[in-house]
């Protein structure tokens, strides 16, 4: 009986053999996921890009209140891009407001923002 709480050697065996993460198809790209936000909404990141451009932006921690805009390659950045290029879009009318520092599970740094535009 499969049930039985003896019914294997091995309680924590499996028909499948796990065989680890696979490489993505050659010649293929990464895409991050998307979601929309509205003003109000809130959320934790530490996908910020330093004003010296180095990621992330552990020297130059930022502050509660600091404002930030979308940036290249999607980091947010605390200066607002206003044309197009090959590291992304401009940066829109979205605002984000630093609400929280925060530390993430792992110890990242992190902060928690708010839209605010």
């Amino acid at each position: 009986d499969p049930y039985e709480w003896d019914a294997t050697e091995n309680p924590f065996a499996s028909e499948w053999d796990y065989k680890g993460p696979k490489e993505m198809p050659s010649g293929t790209v990464m895409t991050p996921r998307v979601f929309k936000t509205m003003v109000g909404d809130i959320y934790t990141t530490n996908c910020i890009m330093s004003d010296d451009g180095n990621s992330p932006a552990v020297p130059t921690y930022p502050s509660l209140g600091d404002i930030f805009y979308v940036g290249d390659n999607g980091y947010l950045t605390s200066t607002k891009k206003n044309s197009a290029d090959a590291n992304g879009a401009a940066s829109g009318d979205m605002e984000w407001q630093v609400v929280k520092l925060y530390d993430l599970g792992d110890r990242q740094k992190a902060v928690k923002l708010m839209r605010i535009k």
